[in-house]
């Protein structure tokens, strides 16, 4: 029983006793007496809501796995050992920052160190016969060359055995420890950027209909509405799901949400932005169809209503009702229309 029957049923009851203490009677027919003619003077106690138009919306949801908008693992260019792991799971990284690294003995590592520094001894030397007119052009554009291949080798060679973070964001996943020995190949870490996340939901024949890029999105987590919006709707069916994958986006900085995660999405695919909504307790049945009671000069009036779309509890009604009306909610049993009513102060939206 909710708080506005009990204050309903409360005042009733106080009224009861007053007139029983009266007449001395205290039997139940006396009581359902003293209630029924309380009502006939003052009118049946109700509560009104009253009619103002809001958005309504009708949500479908969808399960799916939650993957961030950037995301990039490094993989292993050696068959080496792993030295050493600057950084934990969570922390942030830049781009180009030194993540992870190998054994520095490793020979591709040692040999391209070792050709770059001869080749950059030669192109010094070179450099300075050259400005001294003791070097033609072309010896040295050839010595020049060989610097910077020799260079680029080191690098490349360097960046295996030094691992560097693809994009800035955070640590999401270390796949190998310290000391371990990996193949070419292995994926070593994850790094993930935090702006945002997407999601690939699959939408049958009937519902991709409804669906269209923009179409509003959320994820509710705990107590947070997390917002997003649909960025892709393909025009082909994944036969082998026999859907077609829908992608959401949910853009910035979201809290709460993990890449890799499961969830549902709720797909937003009706939208009345000046809709009239009811209650579903506050439908009665009316010659096969619904309707609702209204105020209208003290009386209860059923008025007969065309309903629309459906949203758990609230339900739209397209047509009988207009902003503005006195509707009765919460409808009592018993209520017919030509009753009159009494609107209880404190009891009304």
């Amino acid at each position: 029983m909710n708080i506005s029957t009990l204050k309903i049923t409360a005042l009733l009851l106080s009224l009861v006793v007053f007139f029983s203490s009266c007449t001395g009677k205290d039997d139940a027919t006396e009581a359902q007496e003293s209630m029924e003619s309380i009502q006939k003077q003052n009118g049946i106690p109700v509560r009104i809501r009253t009619i103002e138009p809001e958005v309504f919306s009708v949500y479908r949801k969808y399960p799916t796995t939650l993957r961030a908008l950037s995301e990039s693992t490094a993989y292993s260019l050696l068959n080496d050992v792993v030295r050493e792991i600057k950084f934990e799971v969570g922390d942030h990284v830049s781009r180009d920052q030194i993540v992870l690294s190998f054994s520095r003995d490793n020979a591709s590592f040692l040999q391209a160190e070792a050709n770059f520094k001869n080749a950059e001894t030669t192109y010094k030397r070179s450099s300075a016969l050259f400005e001294n007119a003791g070097l033609s052009k072309q010896e040295f554009d050839n010595v020049r060359t060989q610097y910077e291949v020799a260079r680029a080798a080191y690098k490349s060679a360097a960046d295996m055995v030094d691992v560097k973070a693809p994009i800035s964001g955070y640590i999401s996943s270390i796949d190998v420890r310290q000391t371990e020995n990996v193949s070419q190949g292995t994926a070593l870490f994850t790094v993930t950027a935090s702006n945002g996340f997407e999601a690939r939901l699959y939408a049958t024949t009937d519902e991709v209909s409804d669906i269209h890029v923009g179409t509003r999105a959320r994820i509710q987590e705990g107590a947070s509405t997390i917002e997003g919006s649909v960025t892709q709707v393909p025009l082909i069916m994944d036969s082998s799901r026999q859907a077609f994958p829908v992608v959401v986006n949910f853009p910035g900085v979201v809290t709460g949400l993990v890449s890799g995660m499961s969830s549902d999405v709720a797909l937003e695919t009706y939208r009345n932005e000046e809709a009239v909504v009811v209650s579903r307790t506050d439908l009665v049945r009316i010659n096969g169809g619904w309707g609702v009671f209204i105020v209208q000069d003290g009386q209860a009036e059923l008025q007969p209503v065309e309903t629309g779309k459906e949203n758990g509890l609230e339900i739209e009604v397209v047509s009988g009702l207009l902003p503005g009306d006195a509707m009765i909610s919460e409808v009592r049993d018993g209520l017919s229309s030509g009753d009159k009513v009494l609107v209880v102060p404190g009891l009304s939206d």
